[in-house]
């Protein structure tokens, strides 16, 4: 009866995937327009294009149910594991992040390549904020840390880079870049503002001692976040371009693409 009910609830999930791999979207919205990848225009264009998505999908995609509204996004965990040598020696847990600000990022940057076939993009972001559940230990400089309870993280300044590599896809009249890679890269931060509930069970001064050096050396420990934020925010972002570019046409965005075999869906 077990092995009936897991293959009754498989055979649903993949028939869910089915029906979301074959939607797409039939009419090109006016904000999208086909930017030549060859041509000198290609920058101008696609940032117009990257920042309609931003912004006129902001509360959603209309006719895909797989995408909410881009603000807040869930991030379910964030795992910060400090070398316990450095005088940065700080281990922090997150967990049930509201990430918020990112409908407002701008993208000024953006450049195409046939071969391999994908895109690069700079986006600028401001006051992105981050609240979720906290755990916190290990020292920074020579000051212990301890404590767990609501966090909020805030950045009054972001610039990140993406790099996508696309597959291409053909469903009858329409051709898809799917992607099969994203990276993401934070360039760089600033006005990196920390704020932990309960540090120390609640022992007033022992927190704010913490919170002074913890914000005084706030570039020193992006350095030490970066690369735990970055795969986090990457893994969110493939998920949501992978969705969008999955359910565009690739003509909507895209013109003069190269002729080669493509993957068949």
């Amino acid at each position: 009866m077990k092995i009936q009910f897991i293959l009754i609830v498989l055979t649903l999930s993949w028939v869910n995937i089915e029906a979301e791999a074959g939607k797409f979207l039939s009419e090109k919205p006016n904000f999208l327009n086909p930017c030549s990848v060859r041509g000198a225009g290609f920058k101008n264009c696609f940032v117009n294009n990257m920042d309609g998505i931003l912004n006129e999908w902001r509360t959603g995609v209309p006719g895909l149910d797989s995408i909410g509204a881009i603000d807040p996004m869930d991030i379910n965990h964030i795992s910060i594991d400090g070398d316990p040598q450095s005088p940065m020696g700080i281990n922090l847990k997150l967990d049930d992040v509201k990430l918020s600000g990112i409908s407002g990022a701008r993208c000024s940057e953006a450049s195409f390549s046939t071969d391999p076939l994908g895109m690069s993009a700079l986006f600028d972001l401001s006051k992105i904020t981050m609240k979720g559940e906290y755990n916190i230990s290990g020292h920074i400089l020579e000051m212990p840390l301890e404590g767990n309870g609501q966090a909020v993280i805030s950045v009054d300044k972001i610039v990140v880079e993406l790099k996508i590599r696309f597959i291409r896809r053909q469903e009858k009249d329409n051709l898809f870049l799917d992607v099969e890679r994203l990276r993401l890269d934070i360039h760089e931060l600033s006005g990196l503002n920390l704020k932990f509930d309960n540090l120390f069970n609640g022992n007033s001064a022992q927190s704010t001692a913490a919170h002074k050096v913890l914000n005084e050396n706030s570039s020193t420990i992006f350095k030490v976040f970066r690369p735990s934020l970055n795969g986090a925010m990457g893994r969110l972002m493939k998920e949501y371009w992978s969705k969008i570019f999955a359910y565009i046409p690739a003509t909507y965005a895209f013109s003069d693409l190269p002729s080669v075999n493509a993957r068949r869906g």
